[in-house]
Protein backbone atom coordinates (compact mmCIF):
# COMPACT_ATOMS: atom_id res chain seq x y z
CA UNK A 1 0.00 0.00 0.00
CA UNK A 2 1.36 3.45 -0.92
CA UNK A 3 1.11 6.73 0.98
CA UNK A 4 -1.84 8.03 -1.08
CA UNK A 5 -3.81 4.86 -0.37
CA UNK A 6 -2.92 4.98 3.32
CA UNK A 7 -4.10 8.59 3.56
CA UNK A 8 -7.32 7.62 1.77
CA UNK A 9 -7.97 4.91 4.37
CA UNK A 10 -7.79 7.68 6.98
CA UNK A 11 -10.40 9.74 5.15
CA UNK A 12 -8.05 12.09 3.27
CA UNK A 13 -8.39 13.01 -0.40
CA UNK A 14 -5.01 14.06 -1.73
CA UNK A 15 -4.96 16.60 -4.55
CA UNK A 16 -2.01 17.58 -6.69
CA UNK A 17 -1.25 21.30 -6.56
CA UNK A 18 0.93 21.92 -9.55
CA UNK A 19 -0.38 20.54 -12.82
CA UNK A 20 1.70 21.09 -15.91
CA UNK A 21 1.75 19.54 -19.34
CA UNK A 22 4.74 17.23 -18.86
CA UNK A 23 2.92 15.39 -16.06
CA UNK A 24 0.21 14.52 -18.55
CA UNK A 25 2.44 13.70 -21.52
CA UNK A 26 4.87 11.49 -19.59
CA UNK A 27 2.10 9.44 -17.98
CA UNK A 28 3.14 10.57 -14.50
CA UNK A 29 -0.30 12.02 -13.78
CA UNK A 30 -1.95 8.76 -14.83
CA UNK A 31 0.35 6.83 -12.46
CA UNK A 32 -0.50 9.21 -9.61
CA UNK A 33 -4.20 8.67 -10.26
CA UNK A 34 -3.72 4.90 -10.28
CA UNK A 35 -1.89 5.21 -6.95
CA UNK A 36 -4.71 7.17 -5.31
CA UNK A 37 -4.59 10.83 -6.38
CA UNK A 38 -8.10 12.28 -5.96
CA UNK A 39 -7.98 15.73 -7.59
CA UNK A 40 -5.84 18.36 -9.30
CA UNK A 41 -5.35 22.10 -8.80
CA UNK A 42 -3.58 24.45 -11.19
CA UNK A 43 -2.98 28.18 -11.43
CA UNK A 44 -1.31 30.84 -13.53
CA UNK A 45 1.97 30.70 -11.56
CA UNK A 46 2.42 27.02 -12.33
CA UNK A 47 1.75 27.66 -16.01
CA UNK A 48 4.28 30.50 -16.03
CA UNK A 49 6.92 28.25 -14.48
CA UNK A 50 6.23 25.50 -17.03
CA UNK A 51 6.55 28.02 -19.87
CA UNK A 52 9.94 29.10 -18.52
CA UNK A 53 11.00 25.45 -18.46
CA UNK A 54 10.01 25.21 -22.15
CA UNK A 55 7.25 22.63 -21.59
CA UNK A 56 4.99 24.44 -24.04
CA UNK A 57 7.44 25.17 -26.86
CA UNK A 58 5.55 22.98 -29.35
CA UNK A 59 2.31 24.85 -28.55
CA UNK A 60 4.03 28.19 -29.06
CA UNK A 61 5.38 27.15 -32.46
CA UNK A 62 1.80 26.45 -33.54
CA UNK A 63 0.42 29.62 -31.98
CA UNK A 64 3.03 31.94 -33.49
CA UNK A 65 1.63 31.26 -36.96
CA UNK A 66 -1.68 32.82 -35.97
CA UNK A 67 -2.33 36.51 -36.20
CA UNK A 68 -4.31 38.62 -33.73
CA UNK A 69 -3.38 36.51 -30.73
CA UNK A 70 -2.58 38.08 -27.38
CA UNK A 71 -1.20 36.87 -24.06
CA UNK A 72 -4.66 36.32 -22.56
CA UNK A 73 -5.74 34.16 -25.50
CA UNK A 74 -2.57 32.09 -25.21
CA UNK A 75 -3.15 31.62 -21.47
CA UNK A 76 -6.73 30.53 -22.07
CA UNK A 77 -5.76 28.13 -24.84
CA UNK A 78 -3.00 26.44 -22.82
CA UNK A 79 -4.93 26.17 -19.57
CA UNK A 80 -8.16 24.94 -21.12
CA UNK A 81 -6.24 22.31 -23.08
CA UNK A 82 -4.43 21.10 -19.93
CA UNK A 83 -7.60 21.09 -17.85
CA UNK A 84 -9.52 19.09 -20.45
CA UNK A 85 -6.76 16.49 -20.71
CA UNK A 86 -6.62 16.25 -16.93
CA UNK A 87 -10.41 16.01 -16.58
CA UNK A 88 -10.37 13.10 -19.01
CA UNK A 89 -7.82 11.31 -16.82
CA UNK A 90 -9.68 12.13 -13.58
CA UNK A 91 -12.99 10.82 -14.94
CA UNK A 92 -12.33 7.37 -13.51
CA UNK A 93 -11.92 8.83 -9.99
CA UNK A 94 -15.04 10.95 -10.42
CA UNK A 95 -17.06 7.89 -11.45
CA UNK A 96 -15.59 5.58 -8.81
CA UNK A 97 -16.33 8.06 -5.99
CA UNK A 98 -19.83 8.92 -7.24
CA UNK A 99 -18.72 12.54 -7.80
CA UNK A 100 -17.13 12.78 -4.35
CA UNK A 101 -13.68 13.32 -5.88
CA UNK A 102 -12.06 13.45 -9.29
CA UNK A 103 -12.24 17.20 -9.81
CA UNK A 104 -9.86 19.55 -11.59
CA UNK A 105 -9.61 23.09 -10.25
CA UNK A 106 -8.18 26.07 -12.09
CA UNK A 107 -7.59 29.24 -10.10
CA UNK A 108 -8.77 32.45 -11.67
CA UNK A 109 -6.16 34.52 -13.50
CA UNK A 110 -5.12 37.68 -11.64
CA UNK A 111 -6.91 40.14 -13.93
CA UNK A 112 -10.20 38.41 -13.16
CA UNK A 113 -9.61 37.63 -9.50
CA UNK A 114 -8.78 41.24 -8.72
CA UNK A 115 -11.86 42.67 -10.41
CA UNK A 116 -14.78 41.07 -8.60
CA UNK A 117 -17.20 43.57 -10.11
CA UNK A 118 -16.81 41.93 -13.49
CA UNK A 119 -18.78 38.79 -13.93
CA UNK A 120 -16.30 37.53 -16.50
CA UNK A 121 -15.14 34.80 -14.12
CA UNK A 122 -17.97 32.76 -15.60
CA UNK A 123 -15.94 32.61 -18.79
CA UNK A 124 -13.26 30.64 -16.97
CA UNK A 125 -15.52 28.10 -15.33
CA UNK A 126 -14.45 24.80 -16.81
CA UNK A 127 -17.00 22.13 -16.26
CA UNK A 128 -16.72 18.83 -18.02
CA UNK A 129 -19.77 16.65 -17.78
CA UNK A 130 -19.37 12.99 -18.53
CA UNK A 131 -22.13 10.88 -19.97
Amino acid sequence: MNLLQTLRQHGQSVWLDGLERNLILTGQLQRLIENGLRGVISNFTILEQAIRERSYDRDFRGIERQSNINAQSIYEYLTVQDMQLTADLMKVVHNRTYAGDGFVNLDLPPHVALDLQKQCFKKYRLVKVWQ
